[in-house]
């Protein structure tokens, strides 16, 4: 019985597969298209995305600050742009930035997110 209902199962699948792998012959023109399950808003699932690089999108305020601990990041952004050339935006918190030494004036802020970085100064 349990043999029986692998190889039914078996069948299922392969006919499954067969069916969703497309039509071949004829006019294509005069196909109807066909539609995929799961096809749509989540097509994420099936070509998964990878954050290729990070960038600044909004830099604080460029009046100079007393400390690195009073810049307002309420502002601040980051643009996220991945591999399949879609991108998003997000707000860059302290946690997400390292700081450099104060000199001449400046600090260079270092902001890392999932292993990518980019930078933006600050007038102290």
């Amino acid at each position: 019985m349990k043999k029986a209902v692998k190889l039914l199962s078996l069948g299922v699948l392969l006919a499954t597969m067969m069916v969703g792998c497309g039509r071949t012959g004829g006019d294509p023109s005069s196909q109807t298209p066909s539609t995929d399950v799961g096809s749509g808003s989540d097509d994420s699932s099936k070509t998964e995305k990878t954050l290729v690089s990070i960038e600044m999108e909004n830099y604080p305020s460029p009046d100079p600050v007393k400390s690195v601990d009073d810049v307002d990041l309420s502002s601040v952004s980051i643009k996220l742009n991945y591999s399949d050339g879609t991108s998003a935006s997000i707000p860059v918190t302290k946690d997400m930035i390292t700081w450099s030494d104060v000199v001449n004036g400046v600090a260079t802020a270092t902001v890392t997110y999932e292993g990518l970085y980019t930078t933006f100064v600050v007038n102290i």
